[in-house]
């Protein structure tokens, strides 16, 4: 919850440090940002990982936009095709 409340305010050259990337749903957060255009992966030191802002555009904290992560279409064999649904809020591609 803190990443929620920290990036939406951090500028460009602003730099982000993710603690116990160890743990395993951190460590998923930590690749998550790697694919951030938002991010670039500086370095890690043990159990610590460093970001550095980038100039890209803010993702949108209040709105969905799932599909435009970059880390979420890796995993589509065609993200192209991801379109949101404008109807009751389910998705399809």
């Amino acid at each position: 919850m803190e990443y929620y409340y920290v990036y939406q305010h951090l500028q460009a050259g602003a730099i982000l440090t993710l603690d116990d990337i160890h743990i395993p749903t951190i460590a998923r957060m930590c690749e998550v940002l790697r694919d951030d255009a938002m991010w670039e992966h500086v370095g890690d030191v043990r159990f610590t990982s460093f970001f550095q802002r980038t100039s890209a555009p803010l993702f949108d904290p209040t709105g969905d936009g799932w599909w435009q992560q970059n880390f979420n279409k890796r995993r589509f064999a065609n993200p192209e095709s991801l379109v949101p649904y404008l109807g009751d809020g389910w998705w399809k591609t």
